[in-house]
C-alpha cells in the first residue's frame, strides 16, 4: 500500500512557529499590535475571512442575534483562508481592512487540523498582523489551537463565536457601568 505523507509533519510545523517567532521578535514585529489601545466600544469592525464556512457564518449569527448588544457596522472582506493562495490573499484583505474607518479588524478561520491552520504560522501574515495600524482580533481554530497569528495579534478569542461574544459583552459591561455610575 502506498503512504501519504503530508506536506507538514507536526514537527515541521511547530519548528515553522519556533522560526517565526523568532524572526518576528527579531525584526521588533512580535509586540507591536499589543502597543495598540483596543477601543472600550467596538462597534465599526472588518470581518476577514472565509464567507464559507461555519466559522464566519457563527460569528455573523452570533454578532447579530446575541441579547446584549447587535448594531455592529461590520464590513467583510472575503478571503481563502487555506490552500496555495491563502497567504497572498489573507495579507492583502488585512492591508484593504487597514484602510477602512473601523475600530478593529477581526480575522476568523474555524476549527481545522494543524495542517489546516498552519497558513496562520506564516511569517508574512504575522509580519502583515504586527504592522497594522488598526487592533486585530483572531478567532481562528478552537480552544485548544494556538497559532502565530494569535500571538501577534492585539487580542486572540478560542473561536469565531467566542471573538462575537468578547465584543458583545464589551459593549454590554460599559453600558452597565455607566448607568451605575449615573445612577
Amino acid at each position: 500500500f502506498p503512504v501519504t505523507i503530508p506536506a507538514f509533519t507536526y514537527g515541521e510545523i511547530e519548528l515553522k512557529k519556533k522560526q517565526t517567532i523568532e524572526r518576528l521578535q527579531k525584526e521588533g514585529l512580535f509586540n507591536l499590535q499589543s502597543q495598540i489601545r483596543l477601543p472600550l466600544i467596538i462597534k465599526k469592525i472588518v470581518l476577514v475571512g472565509s464567507p464559507d464556512t461555519s466559522g464566519f457564518n457563527d460569528f455573523l449569527s452570533e454578532i447579530s442575534t446575541n441579547p446584549i448588544f447587535r448594531n455592529f457596522k461590520v464590513q467583510q472582506i472575503a478571503t481563502t483562508v487555506q490552500g496555495d493562495k491563502a497567504v497572498a490573499e489573507i495579507c492583502a484583505a488585512l492591508k484593504e481592512a487597514d484602510t477602512y474607518d473601523a475600530d478593529a479588524i477581526i480575522l476568523l478561520r474555524g476549527g481545522g487540523s494543524k495542517m489546516d491552520l498552519n497558513v496562520f504560522n506564516d511569517y508574512q501574515i504575522c509580519k502583515t498582523i504586527a504592522e497594522l495600524r488598526l487592533p486585530l482580533i483572531t478567532g481562528i481554530g478552537h480552544q485548544t489551537d494556538e497559532v502565530v497569528a494569535d500571538l501577534v495579534a492585539n487580542s486572540s478569542q478560542i473561536t469565531p463565536t467566542a471573538v462575537a461574544k468578547f465584543l458583545y459583552v464589551r459593549v454590554g459591561t460599559f453600558r452597565s457601568d455607566l448607568q451605575n455610575d449615573l445612577s
